[in-house]
């Protein structure tokens, strides 16, 4: 149809039909061309910008609405625009996987359950602890106690030493812990990678994944005095979520999966980690957050103001979507 009105329309003009229509449908197809690399362009820039704000897995939705032969050049664009198809998978990939683990309670035995509860077994060398509660707080105050590792130390009695080493991206981390344990054990010590992810879109939660290094990348703070001296611990498939349930209210869901490296547990240290020490810890993160947060002069209030570019960014997103 369309062909028979431009032959029409150049005939009349007097113009000889097969060139005019030759060029017409050239000019046609150099434009939706032209249209199709814009689209792409704009795209590709869109996934960067939203890999950059950790939302990954609408990143990596709208990377995937793309034909798929134009989807290698978009990843190369996407590369330009500072993002990374590459680990942008591999990120949503991990990230699903610890999704799936926190719902999975398999073979875990619950050791506590009442303000918190908590639920623990054990896989081969690996201790798995899951720890689940509300708190009466913003889903950025939790995070603040976390994301400021290097303040764990000032309330958290059985963190001796606590550092931040290097925040190289937004929600992007890695720090030292030394860790007491009871006589006759010597202290354990631990180099982590701590990475956050806004899935506020899909899942309503933030996220955080946890993986021991060992090291910290170049451009990091070096570790302390004495710590090539301690023995190490392994942490894998570790982290968990923060879901808002109003502007002062969330719930976590945590698992840590930890090798002590230890040939065994006695069963009295077990029992005093999930008796004593586990509980020690989770009522100091209620009571810190439900008390201590109140106080406009308290250090991680501070910290939390001086850091803006992670809470502020991070609180408007949580604000929006409790807002929809």
């Amino acid at each position: 149809m369309v062909t028979a009105f431009l032959n029409e329309n150049v005939y009349q003009q007097g113009l000889p039909v097969n060139d005019s229509v030759n060029s017409l449908t050239n000019e046609a197809e150099k434009c939706m061309k032209l249209s199709v690399e814009q689209h792409v362009s704009d795209v590709s820039q869109e996934v960067a910008q939203l890999q950059d704000a950790t939302r990954i897995f609408e990143a990596v939705k709208l990377f995937d609405s793309l034909p798929e032969e134009e989807r290698l050049s978009a990843a190369v664009l996407v590369g330009k625009s500072g993002g990374d198809v590459e680990r942008l998978r591999a990120d949503v990939e991990e990230t699903q996987k610890l999704l799936a683990d926190l719902k999975d309670e398999t073979d875990f035995k619950v050791s506590a359950d009442g303000a918190y509860k908590i639920l623990y077994k054990q896989e081969g060398a690996y201790h798995k602890f899951m720890i689940e509660m509300s708190i009466e707080s913003s889903l950025t105050e939790c995070m603040a106690l976390a994301w400021e590792y290097d303040l764990v130390k000032t309330w958290n009695k059985f963190c001796t030493d606590t550092q931040k080493l290097s925040e190289p991206e937004y929600l992007h981390m890695f720090a030292y812990s030394n860790v007491w344990t009871p006589w006759p054990i010597t202290q354990r010590q631990l180099v982590m990678k701590a990475r956050g992810f806004d899935l506020l879109e899909e899942h309503n939660c933030v996220i955080y994944l946890a993986n021991s290094e060992e090291n910290a990348p170049k451009g990091s703070k070096p570790l302390p005095d004495g710590a090539f001296s301690r023995t190490y611990m392994h942490c894998r498939q570790s982290g968990g979520v923060l879901i808002p349930l109003s502007p002062t209210l969330t719930r976590t869901r945590l698992l840590f999966t930890i090798n002590p490296f230890l040939p065994s547990i006695p069963e009295w240290l077990m029992s005093t980690v999930l008796g004593k020490m586990l509980p020690w810890v989770l009522d100091m993160v209620l009571h810190y957050l439900q008390a201590k947060f109140k106080d406009p002069n308290d250090v991680y209030v501070l910290r939390m103001k001086s850091n803006c570019q992670v809470y502020d960014r991070l609180g408007k997103r949580v604000h929006d979507k409790l807002d929809e």
